[in-house]
């Protein structure tokens, strides 16, 4: 039913806590796949690769000597077959109902669910507001124009994600996503339901993820990081992307 892929980089110590809390999970995984990318942390890497391998003999690795940042592990994707796939980044440690939330969720508003998601309020990513695990609680699923952070869809929307050249191979997989499964297959990005009276509903459990959120190798800190997504945007609503706010 569902495909998960894990990512490795700079901080393959997170992995073995994501394994644990995707055993959790009150629908488990069909499968689970680990992408990981080429980085200056490989001999930490390698070691706990090996204990994957040891402790979750069906893992799938793809044990790139290469870093094809962001774009890989949704290019893995596609080999996926099962219905349903999560991507989720390294900083996400899913809490035990996240699935079934996004499951529930899915089957009342078609579309891409999010573990954190973004409502443009201009031109460009910034300023927006952020709804989700690690920012605004949602008591009911929330649309949004840019699921960020753990991505839950049905494959088939993958074939949206190639339908254009990114603007950007060094960020910006998770604009291009929900612009491209908006524009060409009219699905829209939501955010599951984030309720404070149910954490274990939630893309990640706080308690274990606002450690990592914030940490120097958090992709918002590099320099032009929000140059690079205001670009992004601004292209893509020049291209007649909708967005929420115009309400289609």
């Amino acid at each position: 039913m569902i495909t998960v892929i894990l990512t490795m980089y700079n901080r393959p110590r997170t992995i073995l806590q994501q394994m644990e809390c995707l055993r959790a999970q009150t629908v488990p995984p069909t499968e689970i796949w680990l992408w990981k990318n080429q980085s200056t942390t490989n001999k930490e890497q390698q070691r706990y690769l090996s204990e994957v391998s040891r402790k979750h003999p069906d893992v799938k690795i793809m044990d790139s000597h290469h870093n094809f940042k962001y774009h890989g592990r949704f290019a893995m994707a596609q080999l996926a077959r099962t219905e349903f796939v999560a991507v989720i980044d390294d900083d996400m440690f899913p809490d035990r109902k996240w699935f079934e939330n996004c499951m529930a969720s899915i089957q009342i508003k078609d579309g891409i669910m999010g573990g954190m998601g973004v409502v443009l309020l201009e031109n460009e990513y910034t300023p927006h507001l952020k709804f989700g695990w690690y920012d605004q609680r949602n008591d009911q699923a929330e649309r949004v124009d840019i699921c960020c952070q753990s991505w839950f869809f049905r494959k088939k929307w993958l074939q949206y994600l190639w339908c254009e050249e990114p603007l950007s191979w060094e960020n910006g997989e998770d604009i291009q996503f929900s612009y491209a499964a908006k524009t060409y297959g009219n699905i829209n990005s939501y955010v599951p339901p984030h309720p404070i009276s149910d954490t274990g509903l939630w893309a990640s459990d706080n308690t274990i993820g606002n450690e990592y959120a914030v940490d120097m190798n958090s992709t918002w800190r590099m320099d032009d990081h929000l140059q690079i997504r205001n670009g992004i945007c601004r292209q893509y609503i020049e291209k007649g992307w909708k967005l929420t706010r115009d309400g289609k």
